[in-house]
């Protein structure tokens, strides 16, 4: 059975950016893809699932996004950050059992901003529901309902995402174009996640070696907090355009399993106000 081979440094998954600032393109809304409403474009929603895999309830967790994705497709993106005391890899190293180290270095800087109380708990685009961020699995549906009916400000699509076996390494282009004006600063985050990743997870009391982990957090493409999109505001028309080439993380199995993940956030709340997700 493949494993990783551990925690994953900050080294491991610095970053090459061809171009870190965002250009600007002239005539933006001519180049808006012609089935995309230019008034109403739909808020996608971002699951970002805490999670561990010896974590007794996350397999809960699992199925209940696996069901919103169901019902929502493409606008409902999950992210499976393994962190906290149930992500430890269990001793004794090398017994091949709960061996594996899904942590990463952004998710831990994730974890240990939002703090989770317990698990599995997760953030709906970072929006509080019931006067709480963080929430339960149970409110994963009610949270995602109030948010994915409404209209977003922005759509965000890729241009040319491509991966090389032989250099390792993801480039395309990531482009936002604003369907509203936008005050306050914006950051634009690229994540990799791997699906189909075959490895222990305890499930209520029952240790399962070939658990299915889906949208395992792999690494953050550009910074943990994403870079500057937009400086104090953004009018309706503007469309950015931000190149990206930048190595696929060390703890990627398949790439092809692979997904990218971009999402708009503001600097100051951290609320995503948009995302997309294309398979690599």
């Amino acid at each position: 059975m493949a494993r990783n081979a551990g925690y994953i440094l900050p080294s491991a998954i610095t970053i090459a950016l061809l171009s870190t600032a965002c250009d600007k393109v002239d005539d933006p809304l001519e180049t808006l893809d012609t089935d995309v409403p230019t008034v109403n474009v739909p808020r996608n929603v971002l699951l970002e699932d805490f999670t561990g895999h010896k974590c007794n309830n996350c397999p809960q967790a699992n199925t209940i996004a696996a069901q919103l994705i169901g019902i929502y497709g493409e606008r409902f993106v999950a992210v499976g950050i393994h962190s906290g005391h149930f992500a430890i890899p269990a001793a004794p190293i090398g017994d091949g059992i709960y061996d594996t180290d899904f942590r990463t270095a952004d998710g831990n800087i994730y974890h240990d901003h939002f703090g989770p109380q317990s698990y599995p708990q997760g953030m709906i685009s970072r929006v509080e529901f019931q006067n709480n961020v963080m929430i339960g699995r149970t409110n994963w549906s009610s949270a995602a309902a109030l948010l994915i009916n409404t209209s977003a400000d922005m759509k965000i699509w890729f241009e040319d995402l491509a991966y090389s076996p032989i250099t390792n390494r993801v480039e395309g282009v990531a482009k936002v174009a604003f369907v509203r004006p936008v005050t306050g600063n914006l950051n634009l985050t690229l994540l990799i996640t791997e699906d189909h990743v075959i490895d222990w997870q305890l499930d209520g009391v029952v240790d399962i070696q070939e658990y299915e982990h889906k949208h395992v957090l792999r690494g953050v493409g550009n910074s943990t907090w994403g870079e500057p999109l937009v400086t104090g505001s953004a009018a309706v028309g503007d469309t950015l355009a931000s190149n990206f080439n930048f190595a696929l993380p060390a703890n990627v199995l398949v790439p092809t399993n692979c997904n990218v993940i971009a999402h708009v956030s503001r600097t100051d709340t951290r609320e995503v106000l948009q995302v997309v997700e294309e398979e690599l």
